[in-house]
């Protein structure tokens, strides 16, 4: 009997569980947020931050918390971000504050809503809502970061797409430029030296 007793203390946890101390014969569950992923552990590992796990004796915390929400260390359930936050990535282990020009109302989102027109962040982030612009001060366009003194134009979409191509055309033509002055021995079947020899005919028969 006293020898089956040895046995049964010198036994390891399965994975999933542990036994704090060593002569402790009694082997418990991870408990949630926790886990064990060997066998004989002394005590368990918490989830890294990003992660969580909600059941007991886990033997692994690979769950990734969903966008708009976030866990610190050891975490049986993700968090939702604050108002004025956002998480844009699964395993998000801390929320990011919406920038300039945005703001968010609701909590858990996986990111932020650009001010409308007439309203602005107030040079602020983490807003909660824009904030509309006082008389005489402009916010022309959506994600106004702050209210402006006096209206400021939009570049146009046209003028935008005719700037893009003139610089695209640009591009094209400095590229067949430089592969026609690199290649132009094959291009053009006259080579350096051949040419540096017709010039040095034509000196001595002058």
């Amino acid at each position: 009997m006293k020898g089956q007793d040895n046995s049964y203390a010198c036994r390891s946890c399965e994975t999933g569980k542990y036994a704090f101390g060593v002569a402790n014969p009694v082997c418990e569950d991870c408990l949630p947020g926790t886990y064990a992923d060997r066998t004989g552990a002394g005590s368990c590992t918490q989830c890294a931050m990003g992660h969580y796990q909600e059941y007991s004796g886990s033997k692994t915390c690979t769950t990734l918390c969903p966008v708009g929400k976030y866990s610190s260390l050891g975490q049986s359930a993700c968090d939702d971000c604050a108002t004025g936050k956002f998480a844009s990535n699964e395993g998000t282990a801390e929320c990011d504050v919406c920038p300039l020009g945005y703001s968010q109302s609701s909590p858990g989102q996986g990111g932020c809503v650009a001010c409308a027109v007439g309203k602005s962040s107030n040079g602020t982030t983490g807003m909660v809502d824009c904030i509309s612009c006082p008389p005489n001060k402009y916010a022309n366009f959506v994600g106004t970061p702050d209210c402006y003194e006096q209206e400021r134009e939009v570049p146009d979409n046209k003028d935008i797409t005719a700037t893009i191509s003139v610089m695209a055309a640009m591009a094209v033509l400095v590229s067949i430029l430089s592969f026609t002055y690199w290649h132009r021995d094959a291009i053009f079947g006259v080579s350096q030296s051949e040419t540096s020899t017709k010039d040095d005919t034509i000196a001595n028969r002058a």
